[in-house]
């Protein structure tokens, strides 16, 4: 069954996605090489890794003409085994802390929640888990800085150039659960959603603040969307403002938030529509049809925040631009294939070539929404591919359109909670030059695979 052949039948293909998801099921756990294959993939690089982990010829080469063998190794392994369930705390609908939503988890659902940023440090398991799976300790996330496609910041070494403080609310729920995730009572509450660590980082990169309006260009189903309106909450209650009594003392000097969610998929909007109410959204306009565009503010008194989504930003936009515009492109979705392994398969050389072009035209697009002097913009894909990637960004920074809006690059910082530390290697160190690009590896028990990109618009040209 040739991938992207669309002469079978919706049945057949179904099958053949699922005899996938099966293979890398027994890849995760047995992995030996059978003999008739040994042959193969003597001296062969990628015919090993296509083999040994399910992978089509031209992904694999394309991963390791980027990372390597050892790397690229690693990288395959991770994508057939099943990855962590992270969860978002939801402030707009939860008014504790991170951690007392654990606490509430724990008691109202019985599951073992905990806080990514303690399991990173943590000694005993929690809730009385014994180590085992894919559940670690101690290491987390791999940061790789692209430079020169050689030079890579790790986590967990005495040899690290870096690292990364996992984003606030960040929360990890542990097997074994004992209902599924849609019937908890935390989600249908609205109080968390469920979002991958690197998803959220990427959401965080774009540093929103009270009283901004903000352009989500390619919202999808609304996950970032609803993470932006989230983190906007939280800087519109201040640190340590979580409480219900300190947020009403700040009701009278609340700000003002819009966000647009803009996708070309009426379908992905229709389901942002869906979750606004459980996410703590009131709409106004009753029962009528969905047109493509619905408008719904925030239902309390401690924060206002409205959120509209488009279809065609230039009839309901016009010229109109935002302080921050996030562009999370269509892309491979290699970083989340342990996510959807039968996805490897649906992609096609032909996707891939073809790929950069719309990413680049994507983000050009949404480069003019960025108002000036201070505006930010952040792209970002669920690819770990260079060709997606950096050499996107390298394009986009020699066009004619980064030029004459003033974009410069936007290097990450301890601002955002990533701790970034210049050190000496046998490379030459970090680039500086490059410090505005980040790509999240995934690891044991850590993110998916995640790229990001960002700039600050000065004046025009």
């Amino acid at each position: 069954l040739a991938a992207g052949d669309h002469g079978y039948s919706a049945e057949e293909r179904s099958l053949v996605r699922a005899m996938v998801d099966k293979h890398a099921l027994y890849l995760s756990t047995a992995n030996p090489t059978p003999p008739i294959l040994q042959p193969k993939i003597r001296n062969n690089a990628t015919m090993d890794l296509s083999i040994r982990y399910s992978l089509p010829t031209f992904l694999a080469s394309s991963l390791l003409s980027h990372y390597g063998y050892a790397r690229t190794k690693k990288i395959c392994s991770l994508m057939n085994n099943p990855g962590p369930i992270t969860i978002r705390r939801n402030s707009i609908r939860f008014d504790g802390s991170s951690k007392e939503l654990c606490e509430w988890l724990r008691e109202k659902d019985g599951v073992c929640a905990e806080l990514l940023a303690t399991l990173l440090g943590a000694s005993e398991p929690p809730c009385g888990h014994a180590l085992g799976g894919s559940i670690r300790f101690g290491q987390n996330m791999e940061l790789v800085a692209p430079t020169d496609g050689s030079n890579r910041y790790t986590m967990g070494s005495s040899s690290n150039s870096g690292s990364i403080v996992p984003p606030e609310g960040a929360i990890q729920i542990l097997p074994p659960l004992a209902k599924s995730i849609w019937s908890m009572k935390g989600w249908q509450n609205g109080y968390f959603e469920v979002q991958d660590a690197g998803s959220q980082l990427i959401v965080q990169s774009l540093e929103a603040n009270s009283g901004e309006s903000i352009l989500d260009y390619c919202a999808g189903n609304g996950g970032k969307t609803f993470a932006l309106a989230s983190a906007i909450m939280d800087t519109n209650a201040g640190v340590g403002c979580l409480s219900a009594e300190c947020r009403s003392a700040t009701n009278a000097s609340v700000l003002h938030s819009k966000i647009v969610a803009h996708d070309v998929v009426e379908e992905r909007l229709r389901q942002i529509k869906g979750s606004l109410s459980r996410v703590g959204f009131v709409t106004h306009d009753g029962n009528h049809a969905y047109n493509g565009t619905v408008t719904a503010e925030t239902d309390r008194m401690d924060f206002k925040c409205i959120l509209q989504t488009s279809e065609d930003l230039d009839t309901t936009h016009g010229s109109r631009c935002f302080n921050a515009v996030l562009v999370d492109a269509p892309c491979s979705s290699t970083g989340v294939l342990r996510r959807r392994p039968s996805q490897r398969w649906d992609l096609t050389q032909r996707q891939l070539s073809e790929l950069p072009k719309l990413q680049l035209e994507i983000l050009e697009k949404a480069a003019t929404f960025v108002e000036k002097d201070g505006g930010r913009l952040v792209y970002s894909t669920c690819s770990l591919l260079s060709e997606e990637n950096e050499r996107v960004v390298e394009e986009f920074e020699q066009s004619s359109i980064f030029l004459n809006l003033g974009l410069e690059r936007w290097k990450f910082d301890s601002a955002m909670k990533y701790d970034l530390v210049e050190h000496d290697t046998d490379r030459g160190g970090v680039h500086s030059d490059n410090a505005h690009m980040l790509t999240l590896l995934p690891s044991a028990t850590g993110s998916d695979g995640f790229f990001i990109a960002r700039w600050k618009r000065g004046t025009e040209v």
